[in-house]
């Protein structure tokens, strides 16, 4: 036995096309469907409340998204910046581990098999896409992540990432497949991370 798909899109975009279609259209069918004016006024109403806060919710995104990348940016920076005044720190003749562990610059031993290591990729639904998050495990550069429509005979390469999460803003489809391999020093190494399957 079927059964009919909800006439609502779930996604914001075709929700956003659908209430100004609805809030348009229907004037034009009320002497024909017998649309009181009260209803006309509750759909109205209601597709520019839907309209408006999807708006809202689609610019706080751009924000957030924009932040999210001025703040890698920045950050970034400082980082580089302060890399190199401990460097200049550690070469002094009276530096020592002790110093090192009180100022919290002195690193845990950290041993990566680089040639075993796959990145670990988990996926979720966010307001402006598919969120993929991976770890770098404290060693690798970033990762390069690769996509696969269903309806695509090979994957393409989508995105370089340097930093957790990734949000692909790009169209998918039910079965879209993203993996990915680690980057060190630009070149793909270690072994194909899981695959992370979109299910719409």
């Amino acid at each position: 036995m079927s059964t009919k798909k909800g006439f609502i899109p779930n996604r914001d975009g075709d929700e956003k096309t659908w209430v100004v279609n609805l809030r348009t259209v229907a004037p034009s069918q009320a002497a024909t469907l017998s649309i009181s004016v009260a209803d006309l006024a509750t759909i109205n109403t209601s597709c520019n409340d839907i309209e408006n806060q999807i708006n809202l919710a689609m610019q706080a995104q751009q924000v957030a998204k924009q932040a999210t990348a001025t703040k890698k940016a920045k950050v970034k920076v400082a980082e580089t910046n302060l890399r190199g005044v401990i460097k200049r720190l550690k070469s002094s003749p009276n530096y020592t581990d002790a110093i090192g562990k009180l100022l919290g610059i002195v690193g845990e031993d950290h041993v990566v098999d680089e040639a075993n290591s796959a990145p670990e990729l988990k996926l979720h639904k966010v307001p402006s896409g598919w969120q993929i998050d991976f770890n770098l495990q404290d060693h690798f550069d970033g990762v390069n992540i690769y996509k696969k429509l269903s309806t695509a005979a090979a994957a393409t390469f989508l995105a370089r990432d340097t930093a957790s999460p990734y949000i692909d803003t790009t169209a998918v489809d039910n079965g879209t497949q993203y993996y990915a391999y680690y980057v060190m020093h630009d070149e793909e190494v270690g072994l194909v991370s899981n695959t992370a399957v979109v299910s719409v």
